[in-house]
């Protein structure tokens, strides 16, 4: 207790607040140890602290700069790729008490028309930054087999895009993965990482939750994709077609699209958390 009023003497506001929010969290998780049995990572509990307070902290700035009709300005934004580019946002989702690690992706063209989404889950918990690795990996291989070769690939976890951009070598697993990927874009000369914050990333990020809700492997693709990628892909993993080419597919109506699903591939019990947390984020988009 001593070292904690310590810090909250000597240190600044913002250290402060990410302390306090991180002992909230582990009490969080003690809490749901003792009452529900589940056992969260060190590294998921301080991942979720980090974005917890990103998230207040954001809020926060935003009223005190009485910002009222003007709060999108202040948020950042997905953006189009560069002519002849193709974009693939992704993202990881550890679900508590599930068990599983899953991944989503989603690939739009210059006009930010959606092309394809992707969903995966392993019946595995990693930390985190492996995780987000994995995504990105999974992502390449994809890009790659669909015939894609200009591709910029969005990820939101800055310690993963540092490491690439480093060509960080080692040998934890982490960094083994790593070397995957930078494997791959010596194959592709033409990939392109960079980080960007969870706001531009809003589609990966809602993939990834829903994925723990569908099949282990999960397809979703617009028509034009669809008949390209019909003789490439396995007939057992599960493919769904989405009929966007004449507009732009936004990230309010792709969510839309997503959460329409939810009470057709979903279990009950499952549907019943996802459903409320698609709703603030389609919420969020429209206001």
């Amino acid at each position: 207790m001593d070292r904690i009023f310590a810090v909250c003497g000597n240190e600044s506001s913002d250290t402060v607040g990410r302390v306090a929010m991180l002992l909230w969290c582990i009490w969080q998780n003690r809490n749901d140890k003792l009452w529900n049995d589940n056992v969260q990572m060190s590294c998921q509990i301080g991942r979720h602290a980090f974005d917890a307070w990103n998230d207040l902290y954001s809020v926060h700035k935003l009223q005190c700069n009485n910002v009222s009709g003007t709060t999108e300005a202040y948020l950042v934004r997905w953006e189009k790729p560069a002519l002849d580019w193709v974009k693939c946002n992704v993202d990881v989702a550890f679900v508590s008490g599930s068990g599983r690690t899953s991944m989503g992706l989603c690939f739009r063209d210059n006009s930010g028309h959606f092309m394809a989404g992707m969903t995966q889950w392993q019946q595995t918990v990693i930390s985190s930054v492996e995780g987000e690795a994995w995504a990105l990996l999974l992502a390449m291989e994809e890009a790659s087999q669909r015939g894609l070769d200009r591709v910029q690939f969005e990820s939101d976890s800055k310690v993963l895009i540092d490491a690439i951009h480093m060509k960080r070598r080692g040998n934890s697993e982490f960094l083994s993965i790593v070397h995957d990927i930078l494997s791959l874009m010596s194959s592709f000369i033409n990939f392109e990482v960079k980080f960007v914050r969870r706001q531009a990333n809003l589609v990966a990020h809602t993939l990834a939750r829903v994925a723990n809700s569908w099949a282990s492997f999960h397809r979703l693709q617009s028509d034009a994709q669809a008949h390209k990628l019909k003789t490439s892909c396995s007939k057992s993993h599960k493919t769904e077609r989405l009929p966007c080419s004449d507009h732009t597919r936004s990230e309010t109506s792709l969510l839309k699209h997503t959460s329409s699903r939810l009470p057709v591939l979903c279990h009950t019990r499952q549907r019943d958390f996802l459903a409320p947390t698609l709703s603030r984020r389609l919420l969020c988009s429209n206001h």
